[in-house]
């Protein structure tokens, strides 16, 4: 829903038809910054995301490996994140 580029756009024609300093511009205005938010419309916010995007997936695969535990008296002991 917040990703959908129709619904920007639809929010800024919307903008141009209500008065700057009514209540319903402020709404639109701030419906305007939250789509902004989801949708890259830069080329370098695409790139940035995508970046970002291929970090947490390795980091996610990193952590899928990862043996959960605690040193305890000098022994690793594995226990849950609930454990922990």
């Amino acid at each position: 829903f917040l990703a959908d580029e129709s619904k920007l756009q639809q929010t800024r024609d919307f903008l141009k038809l209500v008065p700057a300093d009514s209540d319903h511009a402020k709404t639109l205005k701030m419906l305007e910054r939250t789509f902004g938010c989801y949708i890259m419309e830069s080329e370098e916010a695409q790139t940035l995301r995508a970046e970002a995007t291929k970090i947490e997936g390795q980091l996610e695969a990193a952590r899928n490996v990862l043996t959960l535990g605690a040193t305890i008296d000098g022994k690793f002991e594995e226990m849950s994140s609930v454990g922990l």
